[in-house]
């Protein structure tokens, strides 16, 4: 966060001083620079309340997967237009519970979901598919959820979990889902990466067994 707010604070700065006194910058332009610099400073806030620790740690419980799952499609269920939720392939095995908080998983996963739904808004596919499997020698559980979109650009790939990066044109405050994802993943002890696909965009989360 202090390689951001120190630019933006530096940017306020300025806003501040063309507010005082005579100058002769072109008031389009210093009205421009005034909108730039509230709008940063509000994106700012807004990172900093996702990213910032809860006020209270809460402890870790098992979390059943199946109850993620269920929460996943219940959303998809009120959101889904004509989209298709698979998630056969996530039930079809017995998985043992995970460790986490489970509203924070929950927010995680959520972010991949409409991840997933806002890339197949444009048309281009219509399925969104959830496997499941235990790894690492039985000690993670593996969630990958799938869509058969038109995938993630080759320009972000390598920089998908940074704040701000995002794909998604004239859209204010987007490029946070991921990087929120990342963080309550990886505080559960498990983590989270994209993987090449044949088509569409495809995401995997390693959970820790309980």
């Amino acid at each position: 966060m202090h390689e951001v707010r120190g630019p933006a604070q530096a940017i306020s700065l300025v806003d501040d001083l063309l507010d005082q006194g005579d100058s002769l910058v072109d008031p389009t332009l210093q009205n421009t620079l005034h909108t730039a610099s509230a709008r940063l400073r509000d994106v700012l806030d807004l990172l900093d309340r996702a990213l910032r620790p809860p006020a209270t740690q809460r402890e870790p419980e098992p979390i059943p997967i199946r109850q993620l799952l269920e929460l996943l499609a219940a959303v998809h269920a009120s959101n889904h237009g004509p989209l298709d939720f698979d998630q056969s392939g996530a039930l079809a095995t017995a998985l043992p519970a995970v460790r986490g908080v489970e509203d924070r998983l929950a927010h995680a996963l959520l972010n991949l979901l409409m991840n997933a739904h806002e890339a197949l808004a444009g048309g281009v596919g219509t399925t969104i598919r959830v496997s499941a499997r235990v790894v690492a020698g039985g000690r993670m559980v593996e969630l990958a959820m799938e869509d058969d979109g038109p995938g993630v650009s080759a320009a972000v790939r390598d920089r998908l979990f940074q704040p701000f990066v995002t794909t998604k044109q004239g859209r204010p405050l987007t490029g946070l889902g991921l990087a929120v994802t990342r963080m309550l993943v990886e505080e559960a002890g498990g983590a989270v990466r994209h993987e090449p696909s044949g088509s569409g965009a495809k995401f995997v989360v390693e959970l820790p067994v309980w």
